[in-house]
């Protein structure tokens, strides 16, 4: 396989030297396009996020020559130490077809299982077509890609069990209620903990009405995204008859949820306590009508469905393993010139024949010369015949889609060992992941 991937990731590098190679939605058009300009190059692109920046490169004849190239055009191009290449990676060949097929079904994300990252691959592929810096190599590997994620995602339940404290708090309450949707919510604290959890009740279609805490213009600014009303901490208790479900995430050192708070409360209310040291007094969960949970309730919610997860990696890798021993030998039968060559010896197989069935039928009355005549004649008329499907295989050998109408080609000369009904397939799956592209 003519790839490489030059990158730094969460599992190999800080986040200060990460940071360094950071590339926007912005500037990643430019920055596809400069480095497509470097002669050992003839294919790339870049997938950019929090976790990891990688350089997916196509060599254009020497892989070492093009992955020093690549080092020396980001040593030129970045603002980074001058040891960031101690963090880097390379992987070459085979290795770099499996990295990029478990990048996508998120088998080497930092949460395993996490879907964000397929969105993100596309993204960078869609980047690579727009500029043209993807080629026939990047574009057959990236629509081999998303289908191997495709299975995962639909033969592995690898992305379905919560993984975060603040989603396994509203699994909890989903649990807890049967439906929260319309469930009115308090949230408690404003960092990153309250922050995920904001999202996860708002996607389940729950009330956000309520967000409370010590720095009020925090507070507000979370209560804006969702249509809810800011508070300062002191204030919540006189809403808590108001409210289905409380979530909190404080830095306090105290209870900010206290026994005292409850007098008024409507029945039916579920207090999920994610913060540490706790923020809910765990002598609130003796007042009937009551239920609290802690982060250690949550935790062992998230340890079982992080060891879920594992197990269903275990089928993924077998998945993405054997895909990508099955897209190579794919890559071997759609070789344009073997398919060029495949075409001819089968065209001129039948010449020969029905030149040598012409021949029979004229018995002895043509000469020596006259023989000549019909097998040239032949010749050129199979030579003409072939011209345009030839050139017309070498021409999309640099489409997108170029595969797809050469499988078609295969299939009209009898040189393909696929199945007709095989060819709609073949399309419908492009237009499915062109479509996808274009709506992430």
């Amino acid at each position: 396989m003519n790839l490489f991937s030059l990158g730094l990731s969460f599992k190999t590098a800080p986040v200060e030297v990460r940071e360094c190679f950071s590339i926007s939605e912005r500037e990643l058009y430019g920055i596809l396009c400069k480095l497509h300009q470097l002669p050992e190059i003839a294919e790339c692109m870049i997938l950019s996020t929090c976790n990891r920046t990688e350089f997916f490169v196509v060599p254009s004849k020497d892989m070492s020559k093009a992955i020093i190239a690549t080092y020396s055009w980001m040593d030129k191009n970045f603002d980074a130490s001058d040891n960031w290449r101690k963090y880097a990676r390379v992987i070459q060949g085979n290795d770099a077809l499996l990295h990029i097929f478990r990048i996508s079904s998120s088998l080497d994300s930092e949460i395993i299982g996490e879907p964000q990252i397929l969105g993100q691959l596309k993204n960078a592929y869609r980047a690579s077509v727009e500029t043209r810096t993807s080629g026939v190599n990047l574009n057959r590997i990236m629509r081999r890609t998303f289908m191997v994620s495709k299975r995962v995602r639909t033969e592995t339940r690898i992305g379905e069990e919560p993984v975060s404290v603040s989603y396994a708090a509203v699994i909890k309450a989903k649990e807890h209620f049967g439906d929260i949707a319309g469930k009115k919510a308090l949230l408690i604290g404003a960092g990153r903990m309250i922050d995920l959890a904001a999202k996860s009740l708002f996607s389940s279609e729950a009330v956000i009405s309520y967000v409370a805490n010590r720095t009020f213009s925090r507070a507000l600014e979370i209560a804006e995204q969702y249509d809810a009303k800011a508070l300062h901490i002191n204030d919540f208790p006189k809403i808590l008859k108001n409210v289905d479900i409380v979530i909190s995430s404080t830095a306090s050192k105290n209870f900010v949820i206290n026994r005292s708070d409850m007098a008024a409360i409507k029945t039916d209310l579920l207090i999920l306590d994610i913060a540490v040291p706790r923020d809910a007094d765990p002598a609130i969960a003796d007042i009937k009508g009551i239920t609290v949970f802690n982060i250690d309730d949550l935790e062992a919610a998230v340890k079982e469905a992080m060891n879920f997860r594992k197990k269903e990696a275990e089928k993924a890798e077998r998945i993405v393993t054997d895909d990508a021993l099955n897209f190579l030998a794919y890559i071997e039968s759609m070789n344009y010139e073997n398919i060029v060559k495949l075409i001819r010896a089968q065209v001129e197989d039948m010449r020969k024949d029905e030149v040598a069935e012409a021949l029979k039928s004229f018995g002895r009355d043509l000469s020596i010369k006259e023989r000549k005549i019909l097998d040239k004649m032949s010749r050129a008329i199979v030579e003409k015949i072939l011209h345009k499907p030839t050139v017309t295989i070498r021409q999309y050998a640099n489409d997108p889609e170029g595969d797809m109408y050469i499988e078609a080609i295969k299939q009209m000369y009898g040189v393909s060992n696929k199945k007709s009904s095989d060819i709609k397939c073949f399309f419908a799956e492009a237009k499915e992941l062109m479509n996808g592209k274009h709506h992430q």
